[in-house]
């Protein structure tokens, strides 16, 4: 498409879905785009691969290592062919991501630290985005918040299991199912594995419960 490349190989177009075409023989087959070292060695590997699923669909896979086969390189990163995202493995859901050690997801915001509304945050969103809930640093301070908005009743549940430990609402919090409001009664409820000290906010424990989890002070 040019008499005049800038690089190894320039491909000039000037209307849209032109461009590379890798097409397949056999659908088993893998194609690719392939990386290698001045050693030759293999580095990364972007490949197609068959779906099985008998129509020729095929899912993107992103492979890395150092090896002359490319058979040895590890499968790092696949878009399946329905658009789920997994690191790590085949993805199991829109996102998915494994490691046979610990995992961990870093959002890093304000990495220059030069203004404090700029802030990490996850936001669970629903009903064509009338409720939502967000989870993060909001506002120019640095205090972690959870922000439920758009239902009609604006409450945060906490469960152990099947079973709900806390509600918090936007004027009371409970604890367990039924439990009176703080809000109404001005006091929380005294069970036999947690003292209450509503006069010196003291320590004191019962049946051996070490602090923090047998300690309420109001």
């Amino acid at each position: 498409g040019t008499t005049t490349p800038d690089n190894d190989l320039t491909i000039y177009s000037d209307s849209s879905y032109n461009g590379l075409t890798l097409q397949t023989a056999d659908n088993n087959f893998s194609q690719g785009i392939r990386f290698q070292n001045s050693g030759g060695y293999y580095t990364w590997n972007v490949y197609r691969k068959d779906a099985g699923y008998g129509n020729g669909a095929a899912h993107l896979v992103f492979a890395n290592g150092l090896d002359n086969d490319l058979s040895y390189l590890t499968d790092r990163v696949f878009f399946s062919e329905s658009g789920n995202v997994g690191i790590g493995t085949f993805p199991d859901d829109d996102l998915h991501i494994k490691r046979n050690s610990s995992v961990s997801v870093l959002l890093e915001a304000d990495a220059d630290n030069d203004d404090e509304t700029d802030h990490p945050s996850i936001v669970f969103s629903q009903d064509g985005n009338l409720v939502k809930t967000k989870m993060g640093y909001f506002g120019g301070g640095n205090t972690f918040q959870i922000i439920e908005e758009g239902a009609s009743d604006d409450i945060i549940c906490f469960r152990s299991g099947l079973t709900e430990t806390m509600k918090v609402a936007s004027n009371n919090i409970s604890f367990k199912p039924g439990a009176n409001d703080l809000g109404l009664i001005n006091k929380i409820e005294v069970t036999d594995y947690t003292h209450i000290d509503t006069i010196g906010k003291g320590s004191a424990y019962k049946k051996g419960h070490p602090a923090p989890f047998s300690i309420i002070n109001l």
